[in-house]
């Protein structure tokens, strides 16, 4: 059987410790949070964190497994710069190479 379901990210979200209100603190270690919709565990994914202010990508990695269906990302912000931009993109991926 071929696998031709994507995975379907259905919630993304940060966090420092239990402030979630998307304001951090410079030096913060700010946990990304990717919810994959029914559960999927086993895949691949990446973060990238870009700002148009700053001038492009701020920082980039793998996603890791945390079970359930559950990726994170920890974004050490040390020697970041205050910017009102922030973006989060966020990919998944199975093993058959299906995307969201």
């Amino acid at each position: 059987m071929i696998d031709n379901v994507a995975p379907e990210i259905s919630r993304v979200a940060s966090s420092v410790g239990n402030d979630t209100d998307g304001m951090y603190e410079i030096g913060s270690l700010v946990n990304i949070t990717v919810t994959e919709a029914i559960g999927e565990e086993g895949l691949t994914g990446t973060v990238t964190i870009n700002s148009d202010i700053i001038g492009g990508r701020v920082a980039n990695g793998e996603l890791k497994n945390a079970g359930s269906g559950i990726y994170y990302y920890i974004w050490n912000t040390n020697g970041s710069v205050p910017s009102a931009d922030y973006e989060v993109e966020t990919t998944l991926a199975d093993i058959s190479s299906n995307t969201d």
